[in-house]
């Protein structure tokens, strides 16, 4: 074959390989906590979510899912709608503002001089999937409190929520489930230091 032939059939595989179909990419968001939307309480106790923390493995737009062997395998189709360490934080504290009505509750960076009373700081140890289809979530964090930033209270939490092999729909609702789960164990602890209704079911 001469090279004039090769360039010919070189240029036919790269017309098909581009004609192929591709695989469209499909998104995803978490799903905040069911009770109704309130207007954020100006009156109450100040407390402020964050900085909330993700490990590195997280910092990309496709779904994680780990493996037996310890491996990560990455979703290429299946992506956030935006990058979790933005909506991570974003939906935790749209649930503590839904779970505690009588606080003013606000995410992290503050806006202007003015610090809250009270700080909530979260750092993410996993959030994905397990070889087993479970969703998989792990926490620390810490409620402060005043300008110097005292501890009033610190915990370890794990959290998991079966879903599907292979469902990512299913997989997303059950990220979001144990998301509700973190959160709802963060506002009692909250409601206590703030001295304010804690969530209905505490």
């Amino acid at each position: 074959m001469n090279a004039l032939a090769r360039s010919g059939l070189a240029l036919v595989w790269l017309l098909q390989a581009s004609c192929a179909p591709t695989t469209p990419a499909t998104f995803y968001l978490l799903t905040p906590v069911a009770e109704s939307p309130v207007v954020n309480s100006l009156d109450g106790p100040w407390l402020g979510v964050g900085p909330v923390s993700l490990p590195g493995y997280l910092d990309r737009p496709q779904m994680v899912l780990r493996q037996a062997n310890r491996e990560l395998e990455v979703a290429g189709f299946h992506r956030w709608g935006e990058p979790l360490r933005e909506h991570f934080p974003r939906v935790l504290t749209d649930n503590l503002v839904r779970l505690l009505p009588e606080a003013r509750v606000s995410s992290y960076p503050w806006r202007g001089q003015l610090v809250p009373g009270h700080q909530l700081t979260v750092e993410v140890l996993r959030f994905d999937i397990d070889a087993d289809g479970n969703a998989v979530l792990e926490a620390n964090w810490e409620l402060l409190a005043g300008e110097k930033r005292t501890l009033l209270a610190r915990g370890r939490e794990v959290y998991r929520e079966s879903s599907a092999l292979g469902d990512h729909h299913a997989q997303v609702a059950a990220l979001s489930k144990v998301l509700e789960t973190l959160s709802r164990r963060l506002a009692r602890e909250a409601a206590l230091q703030l001295k304010v209704i804690p969530p209905s079911g505490s």
